[in-house]
């Protein structure tokens, strides 16, 4: 029964979280979906759920964050690119093979590569995540095939 009850409110995190991810699409507001995201984030890890769903949600709210900070400038954007970043460390950490990994590694890459004062770790991190999205399956076909391939070529053409 406790089973049955755990695999319920699994799949309703799910849900929940493709839900934001739909809406996201339909053009609901980033910040509005992102307080909701860490909600079900919070909820995601209180039920101790598999890495894949916590890496889902995670990175679901590390893309929610992104987005969110974008327009912003200074110390507003970069505490939101500072808490995507985490999230979407996390996110790889707990589901490195999920469907939407390779725009994980790809935006992680995105707020690196934007600093003005990359750390030798930082590029070295960003070399290694962007050469993962490349040879990931599916990249091929991936909305930000370009840009990926323009960040790999930067830090790994040497």
């Amino acid at each position: 029964m406790k089973q049955n009850r755990q695999q319920d409110k699994g799949s309703l995190l799910k849900l929940r979280i493709n839900d934001i991810n739909f809406r996201l699409r339909l053009g609901v507001d980033a910040a509005t979906l992102a307080e909701e995201a860490r909600a079900v984030n919070k909820e995601v890890a209180a039920a101790r759920m598999d890495g894949e769903t916590c890496g889902f949600a995670e990175g679901s709210l590390g893309v929610l964050l992104y987005i969110s900070g974008a327009p912003k400038t200074g110390t507003a954007k970069e505490r939101f690119h500072d808490e995507a970043l985490a999230e979407f460390r996390e996110a790889i950490k707990h589901a490195p093979k999920h469907g939407d990994s390779i725009t994980w590694r790809w935006l992680l890459v995105e707020i690196l590569d934007a600093k003005a004062n990359q750390t030798t770790a930082e590029t070295q991190e960003a070399s290694q995540r962007i050469a993962e999205a490349r040879l990931m399956p599916g990249s091929g076909n991936h909305q930000g095939r370009a840009r990926i391939l323009a960040l790999d070529k930067k830090y790994n053409s040497k």
